[in-house]
């Protein structure tokens, strides 16, 4: 393998990225799932359990007051408890997240040996990295939600209270939609080096922030592309699959919907292999 091309040489191969991360795991998709059975059968009745034991999410509040506000996220059902069950879930997966990436990377083993699942190093670098990118993509986020509420505050107050209400909400369309953008940008920026870790390698903040400076436009757009279709592919999933399941049959939707979160991020591992190859190989 060669050295890692900080350049970015060519134009990035966006179109070619994401249509090959949709295709290329159904062309092996035997392999891709005996190769990983056992971490994503995990995977499915942790996903399930959880969908039975949660409770229904609280009410949002009214209002905008900081105590409603943290009410909302700690309690039962809320944001933080569906995070940690998320994480919990995710980390039954992350043997199989691994294999997968490799797969794509390296292609399927020469002799037929399905790739052996592991919870090693690798695993581990491959995890301790995943939190530092979804760390440092929050943190830009953040800071852009409250850098753009400041300045158009400070506007809506320059030109009147009178349009406060106005310059305000518009505060909270267009921060929403930058601090996604930056949450994106971010966790762009990292994704050769995040998928270097489930090979082994690895995770360098700086040198994986700076091999990806030449790319970091088309980069952002092929992950913005490549989320969006996955978005829209398991959404139309669900909704199939809700209108041909009959009612009172939890379990079964609740199956359901772990194998297409399992799928989901199945794709998204092939994803991560493919923009790796691209800057690494």
């Amino acid at each position: 393998m060669s050295e890692p091309d900080t350049g970015g040489a060519g134009t990035f191969p966006t179109k070619d990225i994401v249509l090959g991360s949709f295709s290329l795991p159904f062309g092996h998709f035997g392999l891709f799932l005996r190769s990983a059975w056992l971490s994503l059968g995990a995977f499915v009745v942790a996903s399930m359990l959880v969908s039975t034991m949660m409770s229904p999410p609280p009410v949002p509040p009214p209002g905008n007051e900081m105590a409603d506000l943290i009410l909302y996220l700690t309690a039962v059902g809320g944001f933080f408890e569906v995070l940690a069950f998320e994480i919990l879930t995710l980390l039954v997966l992350l043997p199989a997240i691994t294999v997968w990436i490799r797969l794509t990377v390296y292609g399927p083993p020469e002799d037929g040996r399905f790739p052996l699942l592991s919870l090693g190093e690798a695993e581990l670098q491959y995890l301790f990295a995943y939190i530092v990118v979804v760390v440092f993509s929050l943190a830009a986020m953040i800071g852009v939600l409250i850098a753009s509420t400041l300045t158009v505050s400070v506007l809506a107050a320059v030109i009147g209270a009178a349009s406060g209400g106005t310059f305000l909400q518009l505060a909270s369309v267009v921060g929403s939609v930058l601090g996604l953008a930056a949450f994106i940008y971010v966790s762009a920026r990292f994704v050769p080096a995040l998928g270097a870790t489930a090979l082994g390698q690895p995770f360098a903040i700086r040198a994986g922030w700076d091999e990806t400076k030449a790319q970091a436009r088309p980069l952002f757009w092929s992950l913005v592309s490549f989320g969006g279709t996955l978005m829209l592919v398991q959404l139309a999933l669900s909704l199939g699959f809700a209108m041909l399941l009959p009612s009172g049959v939890a379990p079964l939707g609740g199956l359901i919907k772990a194998l297409i979160q399992a799928l989901g991020i199945m794709l998204a591992c092939v994803y991560v292999g493919r923009v790796y190859a691209y800057f690494r190989t």
